[in-house]
């Protein structure tokens, strides 16, 4: 039987074991898990924060979606549009059962698509999704311990990097990335915010980064939450591109990628002219 997830406060400091960044046993975990799980709080806590950052008729995508209710949540409260993917091929099937049941209850805005957050270009999954997501599609993405999950990862890093680039890769020139998360800023906001420079573009992504707590749940309704303590809270990272360092970062990926054809150009006349002799 596959275990269920560990309590966030145990995916700080996850086991050599920690399989999350793996489609696999999420599989496994949805194949004998039905009921909705939710990661970190329920939309009813984070609403404040989406709705500060995403308007109704905004395009969102709801990344490593799990069968959260988050979606269903969000419609109900008056969004309309809203593509929401996960790696996990079993939760996707499971989820467009049961909402393409009663296609009303979200409305034609809405779908479920299986995808990799680490490359979005491609449907290297071949279901009804084709073509990957093209550059700018998107107002908003919305993330609960998707990033976390990868992180637990051995090579966690180099893969959080590769979905942020493809996140920003997605997101308009405006767009905004909202991550629920248990890391605290000191880990998070080094990690998560660019470089100054352009030429480092394996570390340069187009957005500020902003930071909130929301207290974690307690058993105790009437306890106050010391928020001063990292162990009480979890944590809200609002990614905000700038329209400027967006620009700046496809200029540089375009003069990237010509000098990779002028060197590859130069490769062939330089082997022809080498058969030649």
């Amino acid at each position: 039987m596959t275990e269920r997830p560990k309590t966030p406060e145990m995916l700080a400091q996850p086991s050599d074991k920690c399989d999350y960044h793996d489609f696999r046993f999420w599989d496994d975990f949805y194949e004998e898990e039905r009921e909705p799980f939710e990661w970190y709080h329920p939309y009813a806590i984070i609403r404040g924060i989406i709705r500060r950052y995403a308007a109704e008729e905004d395009e969102i995508i709801q990344l490593g979606c799990g069968n959260s209710r988050l979606c269903e949540d969000m419609v109900a409260d008056g969004y309309i549009k809203m593509k929401n993917i996960d790696f996990s091929r079993v939760v996707i099937e499971q989820m467009n059962t049961k909402y393409g049941d009663d296609p009303e209850l979200l409305g034609d805005g809405v779908e479920f698509c299986q995808l990799d957050v680490t490359d979005m270009t491609v449907d290297e999954f071949a279901n009804e999704f084709k073509g990957g997501i093209p550059d700018g599609t998107y107002d908003v993405a919305v993330d609960k311990g998707c990033i976390d999950c990868i992180l637990c990862a051995d090579d966690g890093e180099k893969r959080a990097k590769k979905a942020f680039h493809e996140i920003d890769r997605i997101l308009k020139p405006d767009g905004v990335y909202i991550i629920l998360s248990h890391s605290p800023p000191d880990l998070m906001i080094p990690f998560l915010d660019s470089t100054d420079s352009v030429e480092d573009v394996d570390d340069y992504y187009g957005w500020e980064v902003e930071a909130h707590q929301v207290a974690k749940p307690t058993i105790d309704r009437n306890a106050i939450p010391d928020l001063f303590d990292a162990k009480n809270t979890y944590f809200i990272y609002v990614c905000i591109k700038d329209e400027d360092r967006s620009a700046a970062k496809a200029r540089y990926k375009s003069f990237l990628e010509k000098q990779k054809k002028l060197a590859e150009a130069k490769q062939k006349r330089d082997k022809m002219r080498a058969k030649g002799r």
